[in-house]
């Protein structure tokens, strides 16, 4: 699992940036993983889940936008358009260290984006899949 380039912020899941918050935990039944102003991303977006006995064995990022157009992160950082198969995700490859799983989303913020942006971050086990979402609201 790799670190890659993307969209744009850095903040630890379901918390404003800046300061440490506790790794959020994602859900068979997808998480609220809270809201975020897209003013508040100056340096990047990351999540960071706590995966406690789970063992992630591929892991997806997901954004939509109010033009209907999903994408989703591959692991070198692009986005792409997902056509809403789960079948077609493709690995992010999130960073494991420990139980702590660590999603990029953002390296920067385009100007023409369309929000709000509901993000999914998700991971896949033996037992299925789990996941929360995340929204960026306009600046």
């Amino acid at each position: 699992m790799t670190q890659g380039t993307g969209f744009a912020a850095t903040a630890l899941m379901a918390v404003v940036l800046a300061s440490p918050a506790p790794a959020a935990t994602l859900s068979p039944h997808d998480a609220d993983l809270g809201r975020v102003s897209a003013s508040a991303l100056t340096n990047g977006l990351s999540v960071t889940v706590d995966v406690g006995g789970d063992v992630p064995l591929t892991t997806h990022v997901i954004a939509r936008f109010q033009n209907n157009r999903p994408l989703m992160r591959d692991g070198e950082g692009e986005w792409t358009p997902w056509n809403g198969s789960v079948q077609a995700l493709s690995d992010s490859h999130a960073t494991l260290n420990g139980s702590t799983l660590v999603f990029p989303i953002l390296t920067w913020l385009p100007r023409d984006l369309f929000y709000p942006i509901s993000v999914t971050v998700a991971y896949q086990t033996a037992d299925g899949v789990k996941s929360g979402t995340l929204v960026i609201d306009a600046p």
